[in-house]
């Protein structure tokens, strides 16, 4: 595996070197007019450019990008004949694949951050440059934890457009779960587990805290008003609120998922046949587990929001997107029975929680 690992180093050199590169060409584009904003007739400069913002943002579309680049090899049946012809055991090509993507990821942004760091250092500037360093740092394992979901979710596919689509159900997938429970806690009277002295759910944002990138982001929040002000608790008294709460709640159970894809990537991978690359994605990580729970909770929000009308967009979506599954308009009894009795459920779900 070892050899195997340095091998792909070397051939992924080069990758590693352009992206990063064009992250330091974007950074002398982002910050070309300095980190700091003169206004006339205050004595004291106003920091611009956080670069805390564009870190969080490329890191995004690198996350999305990078997943697709290293295992788009399973999904043609002539490239995993290849891949898995190497004398090497299939879970350890995984490890292998999963390294490399990770390392095309936190060495640019690596570069960037040194880059800004000096460019910063260099400049004007009115930072507390230590914050910028403590947002890098806790980048890494929330990287690595995003990294990972999206690449386990991509990989349990066997369609590159497959992989796509699920990638991009499972970005809002905890978010709109998370806005079912929060609704059903905060109209379900007193709840002495969170009442006091917490009660994260009064955070009504829930795409702010359970979104796939809701750690990077959080981070970007608090690191840029760390980076303009100092690190000093977000409350006067020194008690955290609600939303740092619920930020740290977001990170520990990100963190806590990329683990488990990482683990279930390597595992599950012995249950996999190379014959079903190309065939429809039927794992239990796609589509038949997304579609239903986004049926559900995209009706439960429709009754609650008092928009019954936007439920028979519901019931087309959620066919469309068995006709997806399916890969055919003629969907399977069991998908249309599946739809109804989510979509019902959904219904009588937000009618209890209203």
């Amino acid at each position: 595996m070892v050899g195997l690992l340095k091998y792909y180093i070397k051939k992924r050199a080069y990758v590693v070197g352009i992206l990063s590169i064009i992250l330091v060409l974007l950074a002398m584009l982002f910050f070309k007019d300095g980190y700091v904003y003169y206004i006339t007739g205050e004595p004291n400069p106003y920091p611009q450019n956080f670069p805390v913002d564009h870190y969080a943002f490329i890191s995004s579309v690198l996350l999305l990008i990078v997943p697709m680049f290293e295992f788009s090899f399973k999904m043609k049946k002539v490239s995993i004949g290849e891949f898995y012809s190497f004398p090497i055991k299939r879970e350890k090509l995984y490890i292998v694949k999963y390294i490399i993507g990770l390392l095309e990821v936190l060495i640019p942004m690596t570069v960037f951050f040194l880059f800004t760091l000096f460019d910063i250092l260099l400049s004007p500037n009115v930072f507390h440059i230590v914050q910028y360093v403590i947002f890098y740092l806790l980048s890494i394992p929330t990287i690595a934890a995003s990294y990972s979901i999206i690449t386990f979710i991509y990989a349990k596919c066997n369609t590159v457009h497959d992989g796509i689509i699920n990638v991009f159900l499972v970005q809002f997938f905890f978010a709109g779960v998370a806005y079912i429970i929060g609704e059903i806690i905060s109209n379900s009277g007193e709840c002495m587990l969170l009442a006091y002295p917490y009660d994260i759910w009064k955070c009504s944002n829930y795409w702010s805290y359970f979104f796939i990138f809701s750690p990077i982001l959080r981070l970007t929040v608090y690191y840029g008003f760390f980076m303009k002000s100092g690190l000093h608790p977000s409350d006067p008294s020194g008690v955290l609120t609600n939303s740092d709460i619920a930020t740290i709640i977001s990170m520990i159970f990100f963190f806590i998922i990329g683990v488990f894809s990482f683990i279930l990537l390597i595992v599950l991978k012995r249950y996999e046949k190379s014959e079903d690359s190309m065939d429809i994605s039927n794992s239990w990580f796609s589509y038949k587990v997304f579609i239903p729970t986004y049926i559900v909770i995209l009706s439960t929000i429709c009754i609650y929001e008092k928009a019954p009308i936007f439920i028979l967009l519901v019931a087309i979506l959620g066919y469309i997107g068995y006709a997806i599954y399916r890969r055919n308009f003629r969907i399977k009894l069991y998908d249309i029975i599946t739809s109804l009795s989510c979509l019902v459920g959904g219904v009588i779900l937000g009618v209890l929680i209203w």
